[in-house]
């Protein structure tokens, strides 16, 4: 059976009302059966329904902040997401308050558990997407990632991000897969370049889908062995001069080939 592709849209820039469908329609074109979105809960529900159904795309997660469930929003952000049926909430990133040392961390962990139970009865699961930084190891050999992950349920989705993975530079994706095993419901693909990240890491996201320096057969091989992958989310931290329609188009392409091998 086929992995099922998600493109996500961080990849634009900005995703104005009046060029919204016409993005959407390129994404389906290109082969991609979700969306995993992000920002705000500007669209109205029945209006964004209505566009995804129309090029049967399905609305696979949204990247929210995690004040969103705070109690002074929880309603409404549980409201939204029920309203467009999606059942999946996963954070980007946390405030400093939430990072930082390891304890902040293990009591930012036990905030996740607490709001991922809260979720539950709305059909939501809760997740949390890493960043580069994140497996830079602290002086006890321990990472960031770890310490997060290791105090969360294993309901919580560890959505891993492959380039920014091999960013981190401490951490193998071996390990990763083999630690956090059956957590990988949403996973972002994301590429990178060891070579032209070696003096500043920021140039190695710039680069492409199977011109990288990520291990992609490796990659779906591994999530094809553990099973918990629902959506195999493309995401880009640049496009160049092809912009980000041609670059996920590209990188759909290359990953269903790279399936075939499998």
């Amino acid at each position: 059976m086929s992995n099922k592709y998600a493109a996500q849209l961080y990849c634009f820039s900005s995703l104005k009302a009046d060029d919204f469908e016409e993005k959407i329609a390129k994404l389906a074109e290109a082969g991609y059966e979700g969306i995993e979105f992000c920002g705000g809960f500007d669209m109205e529900p029945e209006k964004l329904k209505a566009v995804m159904a129309k090029y049967n795309l399905a609305i696979v997660s949204w990247h929210t902040g995690i004040e969103r469930f705070y109690d002074a929003e929880f309603d409404a952000s549980v409201a939204y997401l029920n309203a467009i049926g999606c059942k999946s909430a996963v954070v980007p990133g946390l405030p400093g308050e939430l990072s930082g040392d390891a304890e902040n961390l293990k009591k930012t962990a036990a905030l996740f558990n607490d709001l991922s139970e809260k979720l539950k009865p709305y059909g939501i699961k809760l997740g949390y997407h890493n960043h580069w930084w994140e497996f830079v190891k602290y002086e006890d050999g321990t990472a960031p990632f770890d310490v997060f992950f290791d105090n969360t349920n294993f309901d919580i989705t560890c959505q891993v991000d492959i380039g920014h993975a091999l960013n981190g530079r401490q951490m193998t994706l071996a390990e990763i897969f083999s630690r956090y095993k059956g957590r990988f419901n949403y996973v972002h693909l994301k590429p990178y370049s060891l070579t032209l990240g070696a003096e500043d890491h920021g140039k190695g996201y710039q680069t492409y889908v199977g011109e990288d320096d990520i291990p992609w057969k490796e990659v779906l091989s591994t999530l094809k062995a553990d099973g918990s992958t629902e959506w195999y989310i493309v995401e880009l931290e640049y496009s160049g001069d092809k912009g980000p329609i041609k670059v996920l188009s590209d990188a759909i392409v290359y990953l269903k080939e790279l399936e075939k091998t499998l």
